[in-house]
């Protein structure tokens, strides 16, 4: 299948292929990793969502070094592989689906709108609206994921921000998604160097916090619209879904966006 039609079918194959134009332009920057690098982005249906949700992770995993290297199609091929196969999607995407799906609905969490994520993603996979975006912070596969107990690579993260014009390609990326809302993956708390995360995200306003969940008016400039910027768990973590992420984050955006 060409997952390609899926972002003509949304009538988002502009945005699509400007954003793929900006990963050509990015991997041609010197001392980039080409062997490493993987585009991330968005998928079908995410510019036409109520509420545009951006995730942003720390960095690609190893299943991602597959052909083009490109963690939207890989994971677009492996959505329907594994509904084919009836296989399970995990915590990650239950998560993440669900959260999206509570943010649409502008509801406190209830019990009929938590989904298993096979329910969730078989009905946006029928509408052709998968309606997100997940980026990662570093484009560098974490080769080291099998044998580091699926921790996260910081050192080749903050390597991979060292590079220069990384982080101006990390603000235009984001620039081009336009998010209403962006949920993050504890990006201060895990060891990245916070002076580069700083330069990426240089106006952060906190308006209020639920347990660990952190809500902030995020600016590219002092003059721009404010972006809701929301610190949870890593969205794989091992906490109580409801506890650790569904409510405390419905909760702020009740308060201080909807």
């Amino acid at each position: 299948m060409n997952y390609e039609d899926l972002f003509k079918k949304s009538g988002e194959e502009n945005e699509r292929i400007t954003l793929l134009n900006l990963y050509k332009k990015w991997r041609k920057i010197p001392n980039i990793n080409n062997d490493s690098f993987t585009a991330d982005g968005f998928y079908p249906g995410y510019f036409s969502a109520k509420h545009k949700v951006l995730f942003i992770g720390r960095e690609p995993r190893y299943a991602q070094k597959t052909g083009d290297k490109d963690r939207v199609t890989f994971d677009l091929a492996w959505f329907e592989k594994t509904l084919i196969e009836k296989k399970g999607l995990g915590a990650y995407w239950k998560r993440i689906y669900t959260l999206d799906d509570l943010i649409q609905a502008e509801k406190p969490v209830q019990n009929n709108l938590i989904k298993d994520a096979k329910t969730i993603l078989a009905r946006r996979k029928e509408n052709n609206n998968y309606g997100i975006a997940i980026i990662n912070i570093s484009k560098y596969i974490n080769e080291d994921e099998k044998s580091s107990g699926n921790k996260s690579n910081i050192k080749q993260i903050n390597t991979f921000l060292k590079t220069p014009n990384n982080i101006n390609f990390i603000r235009d990326e984001i620039m081009l998604l336009n998010p209403d809302i962006i949920i993050h993956a504890n990006l201060w708390g895990c060891g990245i160097d916070r002076d580069y995360l700083n330069q990426i995200f240089p106006y952060l306003e906190k308006l209020g916090e639920e347990g660990s969940v952190i809500l902030s008016d995020f600016r590219f400039n002092a003059n721009n619209k404010p972006i809701k910027f929301i610190q949870t768990y890593h969205f794989s973590a091992r906490k109580n879904p409801k506890n650790h992420f569904y409510d405390p984050v419905m909760k702020l955006l009740s308060k201080y966006y909807f």
